[in-house]
C-alpha cells in the first residue's frame, strides 16, 4: 500500500473509533481495534499494534464477542 493510503486508513479507523466511543457502539469498537491493529501489524507497528489489542480483547470478553476474542487473541500471540 502507498503511504498516503495506509495513512489515510489509519486516520479513518481513529475517527471511526471516536465515533464509536461517542455513541457507546462498545461492540464496534472491539472489531475497530482489532483491525486496525492488523493494519499496524503490517506495518511493523507492533507496539501500538500491542496497545489496541489489549482493550479489544478485555471489551470482547466483557460482551461475550468470542469470536472477535479468539481473533484478537490469536493477533496478539503472534505478536510475539
Amino acid at each position: 500500500l502507498a503511504l498516503h493510503h495506509v495513512e489515510t486508513a489509519s486516520a479513518l479507523f481513529d475517527t471511526a473509533l471516536e465515533a464509536c466511543r461517542a455513541l457507546g457502539a462498545r461492540p464496534m469498537q472491539v472489531r475497530i481495534l482489532v483491525e486496525h491493529a492488523a493494519l499496524r501489524t503490517a506495518l511493523g507497528k507492533v507496539r501500538e499494534a500491542r496497545s489496541m489489542l489489549e482493550p479489544a480483547i478485555e471489551m470482547a470478553r466483557e460482551l461475550g464477542m468470542q469470536r472477535v476474542l479468539d481473533q484478537a487473541q490469536r493477533a496478539r500471540s503472534e505478536l510475539g
